[in-house]
Order: structure tokens, then sequence, then C-alpha cells
């Protein structure tokens, strides 16, 4: 988990790079990823973690809120869904997801149980238009939730 990104170096990806992390943004698996490129999903994973190394982002979170922050990729613009308004309650759940924070640290955090978070998250989902903490980060910053 993290709270905000200070690499020791300064991480230049190469194309490749670039192009996996993209497609890490848009949710796509290791394997799919490996399709892309007709390599293994093993190998894609030592991508991953060799980008993790550089980043100090080793989820698939935390590297696509990484991303974001540093402008590494096009954040689309989006138009705010019409039931997208997000209680005070669910924008603090989406900020510690978008930090990588797991559901019990979470409950922990915010004083909630874990179902609660769960119910929160399914909820902030629904209203978004995602399916999984990846999307919710883009869409945070697509938002500006999360600046």
């Amino acid at each position: 988990m993290h709270d905000g990104y200070s690499p020791v170096i300064t991480f230049s990806p190469n194309e490749r790079q670039l192009k996996i992390m993209m497609a890490v943004s848009r949710g796509w698996s290791n394997h799919r990823i490996g399709e892309l490129f007709g390599l293994k999903a093993s190998t894609i994973k030592s991508q991953l973690a060799s980008i993790g190394h550089m980043t100090g982002a080793y989820t698939r979170v935390e590297l696509v809120d990484y991303m974001c922050r540093l402008k590494l990729i096009e954040i689309p613009s989006l138009e705010k869904p019409a039931n997208a308004q997000l209680t005070a309650r669910q924008i603090q759940v989406l900020r510690a997801v978008a930090n990588g924070m797991s559901h019990r640290e979470i409950a922990s955090k915010l004083f909630l149980t874990e179902h609660t978070v769960r119910s929160h998250t399914r909820r902030l989902y629904k209203r978004l238009g995602i399916s999984g903490r990846v999307e919710a980060v883009v869409m945070a910053h697509a938002l500006s939730l999360l600046d």
C-alpha cells in the first residue's frame, strides 16, 4: 500500500513496458497481454515485477495509480454517469482502493466491517459502471476524485 509514490530513480518506460502498462490499465490478464506480444504469461509477470521494482508499484492497482499520477497513460475524458453521485463514504472507500488497500485494511481504517466495505465497493462500482479495482482507479482519476 502506498499513499504516494517517490521512486528512487526516474522511471522512463520503454515502448514494450508502456504497452504492457496500458494493457494492465484496461484490466487485461497476463495471458491476454502475452498473446498480444507473442510472449508467455510468465514473461509478462516478470516484466511487471521489473516495473514494480523500478516504480515501487507492485500491484496492478498501484501500477495504474502510479501511471495516472505521472501521466504515463492517457486518462480517458469521461462524462460522469448520470447516477455516479457517490456518498462521502464511497469516495473514502474509492480512495483507499486506489491506494491499494485490501477490504480488511479499509475496514480497519474507516472503522467499518469488511461486509460494509464490500457493500460500498459493489455500490460504487455499479454507480460508476465499472467492474474492478483497476477500472476504479482509472475512473477515479478521470473524474478527478484522487487529485
